[in-house]
């Protein structure tokens, strides 16, 4: 018998991730453009990566930090914002090396979680087979037992 997942198993494509950064880039650009700037945009895109991370795993959390990578390397460069926005060069290094090392942990925790769950289903499959092979073998052995019984024999019962 097979229990019903809570959840239903959606697994998007791993560069969607990298698309929803891009959108939220793209978002912040769009609103630095009128005048308007984003309050921490960086732990924005920095959730973005995580989420996207821990949701799709190793290939998609990888993606979403090179992009995420990519325009923080293009906003240090062009000074988007005040300097307080993406700091100097060694902020800017620091910060890429923990996105990308948060994308990795993530992404390989998640892909553990999934090798770990195809795991335990096959697992259970393998018992619930075991179980109906034992439960044949059961019948049959009942089956035949009382094939062998005489009738008007009785048996004593240990109490």
């Amino acid at each position: 018998m097979r229990l019903p997942s809570p959840l239903p198993r959606l697994q998007p494509p791993f560069w969607i991730g990298g698309v929803a950064v891009l959108g939220m880039i793209f978002w912040i650009e769009t609103l630095r453009q009128f005048g308007f700037v984003v309050p921490t945009p960086f732990i924005l895109l920095f959730f973005a990566v995580a989420l996207t991370a821990s949701i799709d795993g190793l290939l998609a959390g990888v993606t979403s930090a090179t992009v995420w990578a990519i325009y923080l390397i293009y906003a240090s460069a062009v000074h988007v914002g005040s300097p307080s926005l993406t700091g100097g060069s060694v902020e800017v290094s620091l910060g890429i090396l923990v996105v990308v090392l948060l994308a990795v942990r993530l992404g390989w925790i998640k892909d553990q979680n999934q090798k770990l769950i195809q795991k335990l289903r096959q697992a259970s499959l393998e018992l619930e087979r075991r179980i109906e092979q034992r439960t044949a073998e059961l019948l049959t052995t009942n089956s035949r037992l009382s094939k062998e019984q005489l009738p008007g024999k009785y048996f004593l019962r240990h109490t």
